[in-house]
């Protein structure tokens, strides 16, 4: 497994993170599932530890696309709670927006970003999209393609953020400083983080 640390993401004017991510052949290679395999690490142990392995603090994440990490290709993880408080992940390859609601939806405290240091904003975002793409079994390594599967709500939200990702689009390009007209989405709650101590 590839092993991310703070370190490895890249600053918001990075041209990684402001290109278009180049797609991922098919089928998975070994070195793009242990990518994957550490981008679904760095998301979890975020949620759950204070310090990654080099001392450096953790910013809690629900998800991450491969140019955060300065890798230029067309994936992410999610990672999250679903509806019913239970650990939901998805490995995405290659996805793309067949079509969307015309109805919006916001979160009321504004998205933030891995990528982006100390400030959130409120994104408008479509309430639903049907997308197509390949999803990764972590664990066996084997793909599925989908084909118009569904997201919505705060799952649909974090999708249309790290769709962005890979077209080299920032949330904060999509910010409106009045409150949007629009439903309000919260937030799932993550597990509470436990401090690490060094001789643990």
């Amino acid at each position: 497994m590839k092993i991310f640390n703070m370190k490895d993401l890249v600053p918001e004017d990075n041209k990684i993170l402001l290109s278009i991510a180049e797609e991922v052949q098919l089928p998975l290679s070994e070195e793009d599932l242990e990518i994957l395999k550490g981008m679904s690490a760095f998301v979890l142990e975020s949620q759950i530890k204070e310090l990654d392995d080099n001392g450096e603090p953790y910013r809690q994440a629900v998800a991450i696309a491969a140019p955060q990490l300065g890798i230029s290709k067309r994936m992410f993880v999610i990672s999250t709670v679903d509806d019913a408080g239970t650990l939901f992940t998805m490995t995405v390859v290659n996805p793309k927006i067949q079509n969307h609601s015309k109805s919006l939806i916001v979160l009321p405290d504004g998205e933030g970003c891995m990528s982006v240091i100390g400030r959130r904003g409120l994104v408008p975002r479509y309430q639903n999209i049907r997308w197509s793409g390949t999803l990764v079994d972590l664990e066996t390594g084997e793909t599925e393609y989908k084909y118009m599967s569904k997201v919505d709500g705060y799952l649909g939200i974090i999708f249309q953020h790290e769709y962005d990702h890979l077209d080299g689009i920032l949330f904060t390009s999509k910010m409106t400083e009045e409150f949007p007209d629009v439903p309000v989405v919260e937030e799932s709650a993550l597990p509470e983080k436990e401090i690490i101590k060094e001789d643990e």
